[in-house]
């Protein structure tokens, strides 16, 4: 970039360059990972895809932050004492289908489940939970974005086909666990325990 300074007596021309820095990249806050920008094939084309999932179809993201572990049930907790209206005798019926915090006795969830995933909790639920966390739910296309783990042509992190063993399926809510594979699947995006653990709807 060439610039020329004048004054009254003549001028100057001075020559310098100029050093376009790149955006810092972002930090993710404690507790998350970033899942990447980028380009995926969204849906599914079989039998076991819904309607709207189908047909498979290209989807961008742009990069965005994701808890790395499932809220648990200790976590949702202090959601719900610091928010009495979303405790399970105080939630307004219009957002929950009557099966909130199912299993939980009033505002205390089951013994010894305390690091289990939080479940029967609507999406209204979850919303509000994510705002008082400071957050928010990812879209659609974000979460599978990060449930796919970053593979391409698998319908599982595992391989296409479905495996008890590395996953919790069939509305078996109450045998949630901890399963090393789940972990170890989708250890390459950052995402823990995210395929095959508890039901999620959008």
């Amino acid at each position: 970039m060439k610039l020329t300074l004048t004054w009254k007596d003549g001028f100057r021309a001075l020559n310098y360059t100029v050093k376009v820095l790149e955006p810092p990249v972002p930090v993710a806050p404690a507790g998350m990972v970033q899942i990447p920008k980028g380009e995926f094939q969204m849906g599914g084309n079989t039998w076991e895809a819904e309607n709207d999932e189908k047909p498979v179809h290209r989807a961008y993201v742009n990069a965005f932050f994701m808890d790395e572990y499932e809220v648990t049930n200790l976590e949702y907790q202090k959601f719900v004492l610091a928010n009495p209206n979303w405790q399970k005798d105080q939630i307004d019926e219009r957002f929950h289908d009557g099966n909130y915090l199912q299993h939980w006795n009033g505002n205390d969830y089951p013994n010894e489940k305390s690091n289990h995933p939080v479940v029967y909790v609507s999406w209204y639920a979850a919303m509000a939970y994510a705002k008082w966390a400071g957050k928010r739910l990812p879209t659609e296309a974000e979460w599978e974005r990060a449930a796919r783990g970053g593979l391409s042509n698998r319908k599982y992190p595992w391989g296409n086909s479905i495996d008890p063993g590395k996953a919790n399926y069939g509305n078996n809510v109450m045998s949630i666990k901890r399963i090393p594979t789940l972990g170890l699947a989708l250890a390459a995006i950052g995402i823990r325990y995210m395929v095959g653990k508890a039901l999620i709807g959008f």
